[in-house]
């Protein structure tokens, strides 16, 4: 018997362990009466004088013909276990130990379990780690399965 998980890996043993800490964040829509408003689909803003970190629009990102177009606004929020979404792992050595206690726990109470992605491996994945590291746990689950891990 083999089950992926890919929520928080702290949410999943009831924070027993204590929270690990994300970064949240709260979303703004716009809508305006033009063809189109930014230059791309998406714009970042890695400056700490804007209170936002990115815009996307989304008739650019999705080719969408509409009579305006619509954008989100990403503002960084705290998280909050229970009230926001996670999104971000905040990566210190204190919460890296924390993460590896939650990984033992993990073997030794819930051997048939994988946890997956940004919230169960607490670390952030670019596309390709993200892929790569799908492809390993495919392997991973297959494998144990079959009983042969």
């Amino acid at each position: 018997k083999a089950c992926v998980h890919t929520g928080p890996i702290d949410a999943y043993f009831g924070y027993q362990l204590g929270a690990l800490p994300y970064r949240s964040l709260d979303f703004t829509f716009e809508h305006y009466h033009q063809p189109r408003h930014l230059p791309a689909g998406v714009v970042n803003y890695p400056d700490f004088a804007t209170p936002f970190t990115r815009i996307s629009e989304y008739r650019i990102l999705t080719g969408q013909e509409a009579q305006g177009t619509t954008v989100s606004l990403e503002y960084p929020l705290a998280h909050r276990p229970g009230e926001t979404i996670p999104y971000y792992p905040i990566i210190t050595d204190d919460n890296t130990a924390l993460h590896h206690r939650y990984v033992a726990l993990a073997r030794e109470e819930a051997p048939h379990i994988r946890f997956a992605g940004r919230l169960g491996n607490y670390r952030y994945h670019n596309i390709d780690d993200a892929v790569l590291a799908a492809l390993h746990l495919a392997d991973d689950v297959l494998a144990l399965a079959r009983g042969t891990c």
